[in-house]
This record gives structure tokens, sequence and C-alpha cells, in this order.
């Protein structure tokens, strides 16, 4: 979330741009939201280093009900100048018209069709989204099943208590099956909800647990990588009013949440054995071919002993990496980007 560290405010320079995406990308986040329209030096970046994004228009709550008239023409507004504007970036791959609006009312539900077929006319190579919070009503008629893809905000366990989320990504794949589905929101915002960061983690590893037992999960996107600055924050006052809601402070600095997201996003696991390791390109999710990836061994002093890169693996593939002296490895992807550090002790 920009604009969250209180030195800069949402006039960052491109230094802590870079310093925050740097901090998303060796996450191991391939694809991302922005809830608002960013600035090219953003997306030349996710350009250069592989990040997908949906760029969405800031249209935000439930209120008003539906989108009248002039909602609409805002829209329409902002939607040609961001195709316009950013419609040449290869990192962008969908538009998004609304996120968490009243998915279940009529004159939203009209309002979201619209969009989506406003949103075609003018860039056609692109799918366009609405992402929802509302699914769990009425699943059969929610604004999101007009979309290209289904997106959905899966908060059961705190800000839906009374659901259950085997229960919830079922119905999802039920409906409108030939789409794909993508849990677009998931994770625990403080302290709205207690357990601190330990809770997070999991939280975390027990929804991507239930995502990864359905095929039709095209994609998920954990929510988010900061805590953020907001005026619906619970916690803090003035400029400091903000959302515990992050694996890294406001400031960018890692929570023990951080590490495990990493790991878990690896588009590959880690096998210790007796000369090396075996290394598993991920099948489930995430899921995607890797190329390039070179892997720095280093022995107990910290001394680096072997340098393997592996040319390509698809997922459910598998390579030995021999390296007998190893207590720990580096990941680098094959753009250079850190992919993480990998111990020995540390299981998958």
């Amino acid at each position: 979330m920009p604009g969250s560290d209180p030195a800069y405010g949402m006039a960052e320079p491109s230094k802590q741009l870079e310093k925050m995406l740097v901090c998303l990308k060796e996450s191991n986040c391939v694809f991302t939201r922005f809830h608002w329209q960013q600035d090219d030096y953003v997306l030349e970046w996710c350009d250069r280093h592989g990040m997908l994004v949906q760029e969405e228009i800031p249209y935000w709550g439930g209120v008003p009900q539906a989108a009248g008239l002039q909602q609409w023409q805002v829209f329409r507004e902002q939607m040609a100048e961001m195709v316009k504007a950013h419609g040449n970036h290869p990192s962008v791959i969908a538009w998004g018209v609304g996120n968490e609006l009243d998915g279940q009312n009529e004159g939203t539900r009209q309002y979201i069709k619209n969009a989506v077929s406003f949103t075609h006319e003018l860039d056609m190579r692109r799918t366009a989204n609405y992402v929802s919070n509302s699914f769990y009503a009425d699943t059969e008629k929610d604004g999101t099943n007009y979309g290209d893809i289904k997106m959905i905000n899966e908060y059961t366990g705190t800000w839906m208590p009374d659901h259950d989320a085997s229960v919830m990504v079922q119905k999802m794949t039920d409906a409108f099956p030939e789409k794909p589905l993508v849990i677009s929101e998931f994770g625990l915002c403080e302290p709205a909800f207690p357990g601190g960061d330990e809770r997070r983690t999991s939280l975390f590893l027990e929804k991507m647990d239930v995502y990864r037992s359905y095929p039709e999960v095209a994609g998920v996107i954990n929510f988010c990588l900061n805590d953020y600055r907001t005026q619906m924050g619970e916690e803090g006052e003035g400029k400091l009013r903000r959302r515990i809601h992050g694996s890294t402070d406001i400031y960018g600095n890692p929570k023990p949440s951080y590490w495990v997201v990493q790991r878990e996003c690896a588009p590959f696991c880690i096998f210790w054995e007796e000369k090396g390791c075996r290394v598993i390109c991920r099948n489930d999710l995430p899921s995607y071919s890797i190329y390039g990836y070179s892997f720095h061994f280093a022995d107990i002093k910290g001394m680096e002993t072997t340098v393997h890169t592996v040319d390509c693996l698809r997922p459910g593939e598998e390579t030995f990496l021999e390296a007998p002296e190893a207590e720990s490895v580096m990941v680098y992807r094959g753009n250079g980007d850190f992919a993480g550090k990998y111990n020995k002790e540390q299981k998958g």
C-alpha cells in the first residue's frame, strides 16, 4: 500500500518506490493489485522485473449502494485516461472497475456489467474485472461474475466470522466454472482482530492449504505487503493512524510472517539430502516454470562453495543439485531478483 511511510506520504521519490517494489518482489510476489493509478516509474519497474499488475480505478465501498450518473461519468473518464496512459506496459495484464462495492445490488451489478463492457471497448487484449466481498450472500448473482476473472476478497474467520473458507471457495468454483477464480485478498487485520503476527502466519498457511486443494483457483493475493496509514485505521493517531495488516511495518521492515510468505510463494520447494538438495518446481500454488534460476550454496561459515544454474524446470519437475558442504542456499531468479535464503534445517 503506497504512501504509508510517514516520512514521504504520497509524495514518494523513486528511491522509496523502488525500495517497496523490491520488498514486494523478494517476497516472491509475481501478481499484484494497485487500488489506484500508479506513476509510470512503478509500472516501468514492474515491466523490467516481471511483476504482473491489475491496475484499478479508485472506486471502493458500498456507499452509494448503486453507482449513479456521477460515478459512471468519473469511471469512464478515469478508465479511458488509464488505458491510454498505461496500455503500453506489458506488466499490466488486467483493469479493475471497482473494489468491494455492493455487488448484490441490481444497480451496482448493472454498473459492473457496463463498466466491463466499456473497458473491453477501450482494450480488447486485457481482462476487465470487479473485486467482490459480497459473494457469500448469493454467489450466482454477485457482480464479480460479470468480470473475465472471478475475484473475491476472502476473509472467512475474521471479517466474515460465520463462514468457512473451504465452503466459500467451493461455492465460487461451482458458479460460472468456465471462468478462473482469483482470491484477490486474504489476511489478518490488526487490531480489529487479535493474534499478532503469529496468527497472521498461521492464518496464511491455513488459507494456502485450502486454496491449493482447488485447482480452479488460478492465483491468490495476500493482503498485504505492509502495514498502511489510513483514516480507517484502528491503531495510532494523526499521521500514524494505521491498519496492522502487513508482513512488514509501515517502513518496510519485515516481520516473521514475511519470510513465511516468501517461502510459500516461491515457485520451488527445496528438500535437503546428504550431498545436496532436491529442487522441485511447484505444481499447485504458485505454478509456473522457472528459467535460469541460480542457487548459491554456502558452508556453515557463510562462505560460498558451489553455484548451480537451472536452465528450466516445469511444474512438477525436479532436479538434484550437488553441494556436500552446504548449510544454506541463496536463490536468484533468472533476471537477478532475490528469491530467498533457505537453510538446511528448514523443511521444504
